[in-house]
């Protein structure tokens, strides 16, 4: 069976969620965003889409919540040096074609990161960067949309570099 383009599957919590490298996502139930969305692009398309992914990202941050947020170059959205979401890209190739993208996406909407001392220094919640609880639906349904805005004007073929660029935090910097 195949599910249509833009087809998001939603969880409620990970029991076994990954980042880059195979590094564990913390993922408690109830408190964050763990979703993945179908997506059948042109192979052009493909080789931007984490780049496009990150950028629809900041777009509905800033529309859900009126922050700004950084990119950290190739899957991080940060904010204060801290993580805020993580992208994570998995393709399939029949040759030239793409057969499928999906890419999976983290948001850490209302958690405290404290508990966990794997992440405790490094990571932040749009709950702590606001003052007070995020709703996660809001969050969900802004990032959504600004996801599928930026991968219309990808698919249209316009350059999204110039503001991705704008945002990237590690910009002349070695990563």
């Amino acid at each position: 069976m195949e599910y249509p383009e833009g087809a998001v599957a939603l969880a409620e919590e990970q029991t076994a969620g990954r980042g880059r490298f195979q590094r564990q996502w913390v993922s408690p139930p109830g408190v964050n965003l763990y979703f993945s969305v179908l997506l059948y692009p042109a192979l052009h398309a493909l080789q931007r889409l984490t780049m496009a992914t990150s950028l629809g990202v900041a777009r509905g941050i800033a529309r859900a919540c009126g922050l700004p947020v950084a990119v950290k170059w190739p899957n991080d959205v940060r904010r204060g040096g801290k993580k805020l979401c993580g992208i994570l890209l998995e393709s399939a190739l029949e040759g030239e074609r793409v057969r499928y993208a999906v890419v999976g996406v983290g948001v850490n909407v209302n958690l405290d990161p404290t508990p966990y001392p794997e992440i405790a220094a490094t990571a932040t919640s749009l709950a702590l960067e606001c003052g007070h609880p995020v709703s996660r639906e809001q969050a969900l349904a802004s990032i959504l949309l600004e996801m599928d805005a930026v991968y219309a004007a990808l698919r249209g073929g316009a350059d999204l570099r110039p503001e991705w660029r704008s945002l990237l935090e590690t910009l002349g910097k070695r990563v």
